[in-house]
């Protein structure tokens, strides 16, 4: 119980941070950025990346953060930035919550035994539910399919991104990356799905909105 409660204040504390980031200056933005990288580049990273992992290193961790600092020097690339990670920080409260209350069945037990199909089931629909008020708000005449689709593909990618993350745990023999963020662990364990999400955005940057 206390370990939740530390979870949903710190939690609380990042959304704070992140609304105020919206109105902050660019260098802000992109000087926090580049400081929560080093943090897990020097405090993090050493723990998880045993032997040929350390090859990984320019495309995880680096490559997500180089992205976001890219993404935010643009206006319009900087909102959906920030709508992103709104967008997977819903998807882990989701998740967290639906699993802490209906969760039964696990979703891969080898890696990560704490997750479960319901949790996932959970954050995938809690962001559905955002997509769909944001819509509302903004008057845009996307279909239900279309949240369904993104609300989907956001769910996999950040869960796949939260999987890799447990994988290098369970291979380091730790528990958490780090103790930097009180009932969340280090900034790998909150950023995990945000991270593999920035290949996600980027992807739609560079090609599905170009081409399409």
């Amino acid at each position: 119980m206390h370990n939740a409660l530390m979870r949903l204040c710190t939690g609380g504390l990042l959304v704070a941070t992140l609304a105020y980031l919206i109105l902050a200056p660019l260098w802000v933005t992109t000087l926090l950025i580049a400081a929560i990288l080093l943090l897990i580049l020097t405090t993090e990273w050493p723990h998880l990346a045993h032997g040929w992992l350390w090859l990984l290193t320019p495309v995880y961790p680096v490559a997500p953060f180089l992205l976001a600092i890219l993404l935010n020097q643009n206006n319009e690339y900087r909102f959906m930035l920030i709508f992103l990670v709104v967008c997977v920080a819903t998807h882990d409260t989701g998740a967290y919550v639906a699993g802490k209350l209906f969760g039964k069945d696990k979703l891969c037990p080898t890696i990560s035994p704490g997750k479960t199909w319901q949790g996932f089931f959970g954050g995938c629909l809690s962001v559905a539910v955002l997509l769909f008020f944001g819509t509302l708000y903004t008057a845009s005449e996307i279909s239900a399919m279309s949240i369904l689709l993104v609300a989907a593909t956001i769910a996999v990618v950040a869960t796949a991104g939260d999987l890799f993350e447990s994988w290098l745990k369970r291979r380091a023999g730790l528990k958490d990356s780090g103790f930097l963020l009180p009932g969340h662990g280090g900034f790998l364990d909150r950023f995990d799905g945000m991270m593999s999400c920035m290949y996600l955005l980027y992807f739609y940057k560079d090609v599905v909105a170009r081409w399409f």
